[in-house]
């Protein structure tokens, strides 16, 4: 068959003379450009660690010291300190806004109180958690309908079934909800996603009528938002309290099966209500008591604002928004300053180690060791930054950018020299670069105990195999995780021009003849199914808490979970 293929090629040749010869090189180019490294480099990988390590071990000397990292978390508490949402008009103070809200504040203290005692008066607990073994046991019965087909939808049968189990998932639920009042939120029910939505929508426009509005719903969004917390130990139920919202969302436009978002949304919820049942009326308490204080100081605060914006504004107000805006910018300056060195340090090394720095930063902050042992996150989450390094929309800076300011005049003129760099400094990016958040502390004062030294290891040597070959086929260039949203919010129903791309099994892993004699007997749960971008068909299971992929075509094969709720990632439209 080879030589077959020779002859007809030397046929061609002669048919169709120099356009054949042409058509052939240019060809053989396309493909020598496709296998392409993304930064050319001829060092072998070992050395190129190396001498990475040995720069990264200078630029940590010249950006950080313990008197650095005392510095930043100073400025970083004292900006805490100052929490409060002030609603801004430009440079003037959104009272209007303000005014509107403080008598819901105040109505949100006197309802905390109620719960407080609800929850100290409250005899016995047992209904709650006979109410969550319950809705436990009516998942277990809609994942069985649910794995009972090899089809990743549903058939008239299965709905059949399922349908009045989901009726009843609701009615209970509802009854759940009417047992535990004081771990419910402020204004139940509480739609954070189309909250989100609308404050998305409004933000993107300079008017002030939009500005406005995107105050407004910001406000709400951090009245409503909100949850009680432990002053001792931190420990919240922020999570908890818009999860339980969501779910009543997810329930009120679910159909006659239980969809997977729904599923995992409860499965976590019953968990968390255990814990926080079993920590016991005095812990509750505890955490309320503590949350009607803070709410308290919250109105206290914006009435001092408010004062400030009459004609004889008290000097305590004053102090209030200026300690406010010293506490942020300081903190803002300190942060840009370093990011500034950072970028500077790293502007002056070649390119392969600028790559490294961006992509190791990233994955680094972004990732950690979720996805351990198999890096398919961490390799993924590097795909959509080399993906961005060829997208002028993410690898430039401007004068839009804080940091642009704060680099040398001549730096500023040649910033769009340095596409990887400017990929890590991009404003709004990546969360972790943000002033007020702790991990920014880590672009300029990386971490260098020995967990992370081996993070930093694999990240290192993840980062080299990307560069050598770039993967085209995904086309991933954004990534959000629903488990870090509040109230679990889906990004894919806001974000617009972007597409989700579809789920994929994880490795191929070994089955010894325990778990293989499982799946022969049927154990285990099939929770759900989902078709690959290859339109392939695959039953996510679930064994003894371990939850697997195998294809519907071989069932005695299995892959590891890559858990959408974790990272799900996107692609342009």
């Amino acid at each position: 068959m080879a030589h077959a293929s020779v002859y007809g090629n030397l046929i061609l040749l002669m048919s169709y003379g120099r356009y054949a010869l042409i058509f052939l090189f240019c060809l053989q180019c396309s493909s020598s450009l496709f296998a392409k490294p993304v930064v050319a480099n001829s060092l072998p990988s070992k050395e190129v660690v190396k001498e990475y390590l040995k720069l990264h071990r200078n630029f940590r000397r010249k950006t950080c010291s313990p008197k650095i990292v005392a510095r930043f978390e100073k400025l970083f508490a004292h900006n805490r300190m100052y929490g409060l949402y002030v609603p801004m008009l430009g440079k003037m103070v959104d009272t209007a806004t303000i005014r509107h809200f403080l008598p819901e504040l105040k109505r949100k203290i006197r309802w905390i109180k109620r719960q407080r005692t609800r929850s100290l008066t409250i005899a016995n607990w047992t209904r709650a958690n006979s109410k969550i073994n319950r809705l436990g046991r009516i998942i277990k019965q809609l994942i069985k309908i649910k794995g009972d087909t090899l089809l990743s939808k549903p058939n008239s049968k299965q709905i059949t079934r399922s349908q009045p189990l989901m009726q009843q998932l609701t009615k209970e639920y509802q009854l759940l909800l009417k047992s535990i009042p004081f771990l419910k939120s402020f204004r139940a029910p509480v739609n954070h996603t189309l909250m989100r939505k609308k404050y998305d929508y409004h933000r993107q426009f300079a008017s002030t009528t939009h500005r406005k509005k995107a105050n407004h719903i910001f406000f709400a969004r951090k009245m409503l938002e909100d949850g009680a917390s432990n002053p001792k130990t931190q420990k919240g139920d922020r999570y908890v309290r818009t999860v339980l919202n969501t779910i009543l969302f997810e329930l009120k436009n679910s159909d006659a099966t239980l969809s997977e978002n729904l599923r995992y949304d409860l499965e976590y919820l019953l968990g968390k209500l255990q814990t926080t049942l079993q920590e016991g009326k005095g812990e509750v308490a505890l955490r309320l008591k503590a949350w009607q204080a803070q709410t308290e100081e919250m109105v206290k605060n914006y009435q001092i604002i408010l004062r400030s914006s009459r004609k004889n504004p008290t000097s305590t107000a004053r102090r209030y928004l200026k300690g406010k805006k010293n506490a942020s910018e300081r903190l803002k300056k300190f942060s840009l300053k370093y990011q500034s060195r950072s970028y500077r340090y790293w502007s002056k090394q070649s390119e392969l180690y600028r790559a490294l720095y961006t992509l190791e930063t990233i994955i680094f902050n972004e990732v950690g060791t979720i996805d351990h042992p198999y890096n398919l996150e961490r390799r993924d989450v590097g795909k959509v930054v080399i993906n961005r390094r060829f997208m002028k929309k993410y690898s430039r800076l401007s004068s839009k950018d804080s940091i642009f300011y704060y680099l040398p005049k001549k730096s500023r003129k040649r910033v769009n020299r340095y596409p990887w760099l400017n990929l890590l400094f991009k404003e709004g990016e990546f969360s972790f670069t943000y002033y007020y958040i702790p991990s920014n502390l880590h672009i300029f004062c990386p971490s260098t105990d020995s967990r992370s030294k081996r993070i930093r290891h694999a990240n290192l040597s993840l980062a080299l195999k990307l560069l050598k070959k770039r993967d085209r086929s995904f086309k991933g260039i954004r990534y959000f995780s629903r488990v870090s949203m509040v109230g679990r919010v889906d990004m894919s129903t806001i974000w617009k021009g972007y597409r989700k791309i579809a789920e994929r099994p994880g490795v191929k892993l070994k089955v010894d003849k325990r778990l293989s004699k499982r799946l022969r007997r049927g154990d285990g749960e099939v929770l759900y199914h989902f078709n690959d971008p290859k339109k392939r068909v695959y039953q996510v299971i679930r064994i003894n808490h371990n939850t697997y992929v195998r294809p519907i075509t071989r069932l005695d094969r299995l892959y590891s979970y890559r858990n959408p709720h974790v990272f799900t990632y996107f692609a342009q439209r």
